[in-house]
């Protein structure tokens, strides 16, 4: 009996002498067994399935046991591989031939190789097979819905994209929006900036030509307060003048009437002259002196008069100048003809 296994997949090929199998052979029916490369490195052992009988051995066994032809039926064969304690590959059952009924009691079989501990193991396996199975096919589940979601993340990776490239231009479109609104206000800011010094220049040149108009101003309130003062102080001179002219009158008015007392007392020298011509050429004389001395008198009376009228003019004159407007002392000069 020829038994390849290629990846998962068993084949049998029986020799002419093998359709002669019968239930209860013992060590009749040689078999060699090829594995694959998959094979390689594993634990690897044949499950014999005759009805509801499982028997287990070795990939390396040369004959088929005695228990996988212990009854009449249809006879099936399947591998397994381990690695250590973990179950690898699982193989279908196949068919390999009809095991007629033999002469052989089926109920008094050869003692057994730990028959039911290999049995035990070959449910363990079955089950074990079962759960890989099982395992499998929810891995494939979860595979085929991890690649429908990797299918739906591309997908949104691409809108993703799409909405990111169009977002990159709408902000780069902004971005120079922004740059030449800046640009502009930039230009804008300085205009102002200029408008700005041009108005603190004019500033300060008002707060120059205030500063001088008020140093003006002060000077003018001094100057004026000068003038106010050479008034005053002149109007006082006028005054004094006036007074010391006043006082010279007077003194030239008391000089006139002893002038005049002396002239009275000269003509009653004069008549008393006759009495004594000696008295009357010295009262003579002294009138003469007296008269004299009158006349000096009366022409420096006249001369105090007419300085105290000139200046009692020139006071007028000055005072006709002087005016007050709106709270100022103005003086006003007249240029002469």
């Amino acid at each position: 009996m020829q038994i390849v296994i290629n990846g998962s997949t068993p084949t049998v090929t029986l020799e002419a002498t093998d359709d002669a199998l019968v239930s209860g052979q013992v060590a009749v029916v040689p078999m060699t067994v090829t594995l694959s490369e998959e094979w390689d490195g594993l634990d690897t052992s044949l499950v014999w399935r005759n009805g509801e009988s499982l028997t287990s051995q070795a990939a390396s066994a040369t004959e088929t046991p005695w228990e996988a032809t212990r009854q009449a039926g249809m006879l099936y064969v399947g591998a397994y591989g381990r690695r250590t304690e973990q179950l690898v590959r699982v193989t279908p059952f196949v068919r390999v031939a009809y095991i007629k009924p033999g002469v052989c009691n089926p109920d008094n079989p050869p003692p057994p190789n730990n028959w039911d501990t290999k049995l035990a193991e070959l449910a363990a396996l079955m089950d074990e097979a079962k759960a890989a199975e099982s395992s499998r096919s929810t891995a494939e589940t979860g595979r085929v819905g991890a690649e429908s979601g990797r299918v739906t993340a591309e997908q949104s990776r691409v809108t993703a994209e799409q909405h990111r490239a169009t977002a990159a231009n709408a902000a780069k479109a902004a971005a120079n929006t922004a740059a030449s609104a800046a640009n502009t206000a930039t230009v804008k800011a300085n205009a102002a900036a200029d408008s700005t010094n041009t108005a603190i220049a004019a500033a300060k040149s008002a707060t120059d030509a205030a500063n001088t108009a008020a140093s003006n101003a002060t000077s003018a309130t001094a100057a004026a307060n000068t003038a106010t003062d050479n008034a005053n102080a002149a109007t006082s001179a006028a005054n004094t003048a006036t007074a010391n002219a006043n006082a010279a009158t007077a003194t030239a008015n008391t000089a006139a009437g002893k002038a005049t007392d002396a002239a009275n007392a000269a003509n009653t020298a004069a008549d008393k002259a006759n009495e004594a011509a000696s008295a009357a050429d010295t009262a003579t004389a002294a009138a003469n002196t007296a008269t004299d001395d009158a006349n000096a008198a009366k022409a420096a009376a006249n001369t105090a008069a007419s300085a105290a009228n000139t200046a009692a003019s020139t006071a007028a004159d000055l005072m006709s100048c002087l005016s007050v407007v709106n709270g100022q002392l103005n003086i006003t000069y007249q240029r002469e003809a």
